[in-house]
């Protein structure tokens, strides 16, 4: 009898154990990474009228770059649909169209920027100042 209830024992405190181990585990807080924009917020210190300017510069920003994306995806899947072509100049037609788009998004991130120091009042700017030096590592690609 000793034994049963020993074994009985064990299995509730490990019972116990899971259900507490379980309890924890879908009660943790669910941590995001703060993305680029809260970042900047922070670091500028936006008031409530700059973070609603913010928003509206971001969805303009969001838009071009998709168009921009789109339009690259188009030239790619033509390029790649002549991949036995023997002519390069087709092959080069459709990667020229390709950087130019990849030069556009690139101007556009840049003109984003800009507009996102105009946004600063003149005692943000020293911090605008600061954040560009992080800017290119925030938005480097992610490595898969």
């Amino acid at each position: 009898m000793n034994k049963i209830k020993f074994l009985n024992s064990a299995l509730l405190v490990l019972f116990l154990a899971n259900l507490a181990w379980l309890f924890l585990f879908l009660n943790r807080p669910k941590h995001r990474p703060e993305g680029p924009k809260q970042l900047i917020i922070d670091q500028l210190q936006f008031d409530a009228e700059q973070i609603q300017a913010y928003d509206a510069l971001i969805q303009v920003h969001r838009t071009q770059i998709r168009s921009l994306d789109d339009s690259i995806q188009v030239y790619k899947s033509s390029l790649y649909r002549h991949l036995d072509s023997k002519d390069s100049l087709v092959q080069n037609h459709y990667i020229e169209h390709i950087n130019a788009f990849q030069r556009q998004i690139e101007n556009t991130h840049l003109q984003h920027f800009v507009a996102i120091r105009q946004l600063c009042k003149p005692e943000q700017q020293e911090a605008f100042v600061q954040l560009q030096s992080k800017l290119a590592e925030w938005f480097k690609p992610h490595k898969k």
